[in-house]
């Protein structure tokens, strides 16, 4: 006796292997209450390398400022704005004066660069000393704007005549 064997219609098998796949992927698909936010690093910026900063310098030379982008903790927040701000005021006779300056001479300020807290890289402001800067000493000031506060600080720099 010879026994025949049935195998299913082929339709049928590729309506299961179908419904087998869509069970399969629907297991590893996000549903979006359960999902991670996806976090990105950050970074603080402070001004400058101190070879922008050295010199003499002479009036009408263009100083370039490298800000210094430094990694900070990750975030899962969207990018915070950054902007950076340099500015030279002066002329002062000592550095002591410089230091101590509470009037702003303001001579000449960089345009404001635009960034994010995730952008990182060295970015880097220009500032031309006025072709007619006097002597002396002057005052680097930098400030960094960003979530709603800022933080700088100060470096003083000599022009010469």
């Amino acid at each position: 006796m010879t026994s025949v064997r049935s195998h299913p219609p082929r339709s049928a098998v590729l309506m299961v292997l179908s419904a087998a796949f869509a069970v399969l992927a629907s297991g590893c698909s996000s549903n979006g209450s359960t999902a991670s936010p996806v976090q990105h690093a950050t970074y603080r910026y402070t001004c400058c390398r101190a070879a922008d900063l050295a010199g003499p310098h002479r009036p009408g030379h263009v100083l370039t400022l490298h800000w210094i982008a430094t990694t900070g903790d990750p975030s899962d927040q969207s990018p915070t704005p950054v902007t950076l701000h340099a500015t030279l005021v002066g002329s002062f006779d000592t550095v002591t004066a410089a230091k101590a300056a509470t009037t702003t001479r303001r001579v000449a300020s960089a345009q404001p660069v635009r960034t994010t807290d995730a952008a990182g890289g060295p970015p880097t402001s220009t500032i031309r000393i006025p072709a007619d800067a006097l002597a002396g000493f002057y005052n680097l000031t930098f400030a960094v704007s960003e979530g709603g506060g800022s933080y700088g600080g100060a470096a003083v720099i000599k022009v010469i005549g």
